[in-house]
């Protein structure tokens, strides 16, 4: 039996004049799942065949960190090396409150003499009022930031290479989109563009002359999703600590580096070898829709759907907490629809 479909969306929502890609580029539908260049089945299976392809978000916004002590500003707010962050070497990170439960995460960039927080768009606004209450003490100064247009980038090399620990690497090819703006290879095999708003149609251009596939929100969510990396939402701020969604396992986390927010706790959970809930990817068929926030059951207890995307109208692919004891599990459930079919898929990273 399937679940009837969603009446609401959980998944982050555009800030004001978000949908630029939509602006710029004519062939650009919006759906409930996000921007969309052709349909959310034929863009999915781009991304499982391997294809090329480059994912123009919306749902994602920017926040800008200016002045002279930025760097020093964010090293003691977030969890992520902030000096090692230059503009060849962006770094995924979070911000957590005191008690060390993730706030959100983001991709930290250095461009044009600026630290950029590339994070889901629900996030921007509270992020900022939870950062500015400490940047008063700082010459650093943040803003929501409109500089850039956003664009995920991957797909199997032509030539079949894969990287030991990520897997497909991206194709050679997307080195001809960098005059279009700034491309950042992230340690974890993410490939993230910023790309200026007045060359949205050389970008859209110089994809097609390159064979790289034009896609959407929807796209790059079921890659983030196949490569284990979650951002989190709104709705599930302050729920997780970072190794509960696997940063410390994509260089997310630094353990070096000194001080910061809710540093403690994260450590002391580190050391101590505690970690007893990590994230899994699962596949869900014979369901309509999936939500963040819903309970995934079995014998162990429940765990919570973080971040879905589509593979077509009854197939999902989901990003979820679970004990460590049930990521192999056979026998897990969907607590709304429980005849629902789940099998767990497996990670580019091995769970520690």
């Amino acid at each position: 039996m399937m679940d009837r479909p969603s009446t609401h969306d959980n998944s982050p929502q555009t800030t004001a004049g978000g949908y630029m890609w939509s602006d710029r580029l004519t062939n650009a539908q919006i759906s409930a799942s996000g921007l969309l260049f052709q349909s959310m089945e034929e863009e999915a299976s781009a991304v499982l065949s391997g294809q090329p392809f480059a994912a123009a978000l919306t749902r994602f916004g920017l926040i800008k960190v200016e002045g002279e002590d930025a760097e020093a500003f964010l090293q003691g707010q977030v969890t992520c090396d902030m000096a090692q962050v230059t503009e060849s070497h962006p770094k995924a990170g979070a911000h957590c409150n005191i008690k060390g439960r993730t706030q959100t995460t983001f991709i930290a960039a250095f461009l044009n003499n600026n630290y950029y927080l590339i994070l889901p768009a629900d996030q921007v606004e509270p992020t900022l009022n939870a950062l500015r209450k400490f940047a008063m003490f700082s010459k650093a100064s943040l803003s929501a930031s409109d500089d850039y247009l956003l664009v995920g980038l991957g797909g199997n090399n032509p030539e079949g290479a894969i990287d030991p620990v990520w897997g497909p690497m991206p194709p050679p090819d997307h080195a001809t989109l960098n005059d279009t703006g700034a491309l950042l290879h992230l340690s974890c095999g993410h490939l993230i563009g910023l790309i200026s708003p007045d060359k949205a149609q050389q970008f859209a251009a110089s994809c097609v002359h390159a064979n790289i596939q034009l896609c959407g929100d929807n796209a790059w969510q079921l890659y983030s999703i196949n490569s284990g990396v979650v951002q989190i939402v709104n709705a599930q701020s302050e729920q997780w600590i970072p190794q509960e969604i696997n940063y410390d396992l994509i260089n997310g986390v630094s353990f070096k580096k000194g001080c910061y927010k809710g540093q403690e706790i994260i450590a002391r959970i580190h050391y101590r070898g505690q970690t007893k809930v990590r994230t899994a990817a699962l596949e869900i068929s014979d369901c309509i829709a999936i939500n963040v926030g819903d309970k995934i059951l079995s014998a162990a207890g429940a765990g919570t759907v973080l971040a879905t995307a589509q593979v077509n109208s009854h197939t999902a692919r989901v990003l979820c907490t679970l004990k460590t004891e049930q990521s192999e599990s056979q026998n897990l459930k969907l607590e709304r629809n429980p005849d629902c079919q789940i099998r767990p898929l497996p990670l580019p990273y091995a769970i520690t």
